[in-house]
């Protein structure tokens, strides 16, 4: 029998082909030993001076850390952003509105918050010290829902609403469920200890009945806000009090209902 020969092609790379790999390496070498431009030069050099000297640090407010493993964490990370939101928008009624109810509210709430400043010096520390700022006892967050759930729920109840209005009750239930997620959060994201968020909702549960006994059993029947609502610089401002109205929702569509069947008229 024959031999039979087989000839295995192998095809000769170029060696242009062959060396374009390493060309690519060495011009990424070339290109990034360039010196880079005067204006990156001044940039790299004045953020090394601001670490250098500086010690930088994140606005505790807002930053929120969380577990991802840990379930329902980044939820409670959000709910306990929302004393932030409740400011902002009490601010934006007060504006908007003009009335010396909010105002009232938004007070009160600064007012607790320097209590809360001040029982700080009970300096119990925090669950750990790689979560929060400063001391932990009682807590700031606790303390600032407990205000407003009762501020809330004194304003629901106080104005006389009729007894077969559920509204009142809704409101004031939606409002404590609220606050209740939002302290149970900094427990759960281990920013307080359960005794710390206990005493913080304790402290701005008895602030509130304090503030609002002394609005409404010493400044009102003495005429402080009529007052002030009287003065020519609010009636410039068109400042107001609701206080006496047992139902603004529907006063304000009343009004509304006027002004609208007069307009087509």
């Amino acid at each position: 029998m024959s031999a039979l020969t087989s000839t295995i092609y192998r095809p000769k790379l170029n060696s242009s082909v062959q060396t374009n790999g390493c060309n690519k390496n060495q011009q990424r070498i070339r290109l990034s030993s360039q010196p880079l431009q005067p204006e990156l030069q001044s940039q790299v050099s004045e953020t090394k001076t601001i670490l250098a000297y500086h010690t930088l640090t994140s606005l505790s407010f807002t930053h929120i850390q969380f577990s991802p493993s840990k379930r329902f964490s980044k939820f409670f990370a959000f709910i306990s952003l929302s004393p932030w939101g409740i400011l902002c928008g009490n601010l934006a009624i007060i504006l908007a509105m003009r009335d010396l109810v909010p105002l009232i509210v938004f007070l009160g709430q600064v007012l607790n918050e320097s209590v809360n400043r001040f029982l700080k010096k009970i300096k119990q520390g925090r669950p750990t010290e790689y979560l929060g700022a400063g001391y932990g006892m009682p807590s700031s967050h606790a303390q600032f829902m407990g205000y407003f759930a009762s501020s809330i729920t004194i304003l629901m109840y106080q104005r006389g609403t009729a007894p077969d209005a559920i509204f009142p009750h809704i409101t004031a239930g939606f409002i404590i469920i609220w606050a209740l997620l939002v302290i149970y959060s900094r427990a759960h994201l281990y920013y307080h200890t359960w005794q710390q968020v206990v005493v913080g909702a304790i402290c701005g549960i008895i602030f509130a009945l304090m503030y609002f006994s002394f609005i409404n059993n010493v400044l009102r029947p003495c005429g402080f806000f009529d007052w002030i609502v009287d003065h020519p610089w609010s009636q410039q401002l068109y400042i107001r009090d609701t206080d006496a109205i047992s139902d603004r929702a529907l006063s304000d569509w009343e009004t509304w209902r006027q002004l609208r069947m007069h307009k087509h008229r």
